[in-house]
């Protein structure tokens, strides 16, 4: 009797050592299945003791493997169709998870921002880290909260680079109750736009500073003669009317130039394109301007090739160009100074240079000659009768033309203005 009970405790515990086996690789399998996301199969293997409760636990983690087998397809298919719908846009366009990490961005955006993004990879990156904007963080958990406006213009900054965008969104919420929330950003970059709000807000604030002065001067001259005219002595009439003269004509120069830039920046302003001989063009200039050259005592120095050289341009405008650059050197040196006028063909293009032996102009003043009412000598460029446009005109004249232009200091004394304009 002893010796059967033995024998069936050993089979006993034989079968439950087995069932431990055969369970311990059951779970094994199951957890296989779940991390890989794919259907346990329980026909494979040996039956299992309570395989009831076991088929059941293995259809509810089968029927969950599809459910979020069908959920990932259909945010993946989610995803594709918005990846497809932002890839057609020409603004860049994000979409972020709940934590602000971008799980999409697209090509119009990864162009735009191709010198800011090191890594081409920018998905799980997070959106902090692609732009160190504190408004745009801001932007986004507004956009999130449904409380952002329509947009939002956001200065952008990495090193020493700045851009400007209009940031609009929408939160998209979640794919399936198992994902993210997601949030979109759309950014419209308007840099270009905010440069020339910038740049007509310093026009008319230059254009009101330079009328600002020879008006009021007018205004107290007119006014003094209109309360002193029958006792005023007539010399210093003639000294007042010479006075308001001068200032007349510094508004009347002032009203021409920037009439002339409003046309040479007009797109709707036609050109008239011809062939021009630069030689005979720039005798025809300095013929124009003998008066003021011999009144200056000027000594003119003609460098010009004994063949002409044709370009293709706008004469008028091009004669332009000679007559502010000559009129230039007049004003600013000396009298009896010498002025050098020379062209020269180089390969493709016409050169053309201006040279005088006046007093030169800064180093650090170089670079800033061709802006716009910039004057090295504020106080002597208004005595002269300037207007701070010569050179801005001189410059938009030559970009019309496809060509450049530069400003140098000569050994000795002087400034040379170089241009270049393609022949063809």
């Amino acid at each position: 009797m002893d010796v059967f009970l033995i024998v069936l405790l050993l089979v006993l515990l034989l079968v439950y050592l087995r069932q431990y086996l055969l369970y311990r690789n059951f779970v094994k399998n199951l957890a296989e299945s779940l991390e890989a996301r794919q259907r346990y199969l329980s026909a494979k293997g040996p039956i299992l003791l309570g395989s009831k409760h076991v088929l059941r636990l293995t259809n509810i983690i089968n029927r969950m493997i599809e459910e979020n087998s069908q959920l990932r397809q259909s945010r993946a298919s989610h995803l594709e169709q918005l990846e497809a719908i932002l890839a057609n846009m020409l603004e860049g366009a994000l979409i972020l998870d709940e934590r602000n990490r971008i799980i999409l961005a697209n090509n119009a955006l990864r162009n735009s921002f191709s010198n800011w993004i090191k890594d081409s990879e920018i998905e799980g990156q997070r959106l902090e880290v692609l732009f160190t904007s504190s408004d745009l963080l801001t932007t986004v958990n507004l956009i999130k909260r449904g409380e952002a406006p329509q947009s939002s213009e956001i200065e952008l900054m990495q090193a020493d680079e700045s851009r400007w965008v209009r940031v609009s969104g929408a939160y998209l919420g979640k794919d399936n109750p198992e994902s993210d929330d997601l949030t979109l950003l759309i950014f419209f970059e308007i840099t270009r736009q905010k440069e020339l709000e910038s740049a007509s807000r310093e026009f008319v604030a230059n254009v009101s500073h330079e009328l600002r002065t020879p008006l009021t001067i007018i205004k107290g001259y007119v006014d003094t003669l209109n309360q002193d005219f029958e006792l005023m002595p007539d010399g210093r009439k003639l000294k007042f009317i010479k006075k308001l003269r001068k200032n007349v004509e510094r508004i009347y120069n002032l009203l021409m130039d920037l009439l002339s830039l409003t046309k040479i920046e007009s797109t709707e302003t036609g050109h008239n394109w011809t062939k021009v001989h630069l030689n005979a063009l720039v005798r025809e200039v300095l013929a124009n301007l003998t008066d003021r050259l011999e009144g200056h005592g000027m000594t003119l120095n003609l460098e010009l090739p004994d063949s002409e050289i044709e370009v293709w341009a706008d004469e008028s405008k091009l004669g332009q160009v000679l007559e502010n650059l000559v009129d230039n050197a007049i004003k600013y040196t000396p009298e009896n100074s010498t002025l050098a006028i020379g062209t020269r063909r180089d390969n493709r293009e016409a050169t053309v240079w201006v040279e005088d032996n006046g007093f030169g102009i800064p180093e650090t003043d170089l670079p800033r000659i061709f802006e716009r009412f910039y004057r090295v000598d504020k106080g002597r460029s208004r005595e002269k009768g300037g207007t701070g446009l010569g050179l801005s005109i001189v410059k938009r004249i030559i970009a019309l033309h496809r060509g450049s232009v530069k400003g140098e200091n000569v050994e000795g004394g002087g400034l040379r203005i170089t241009f270049k304009l393609p022949l063809r």
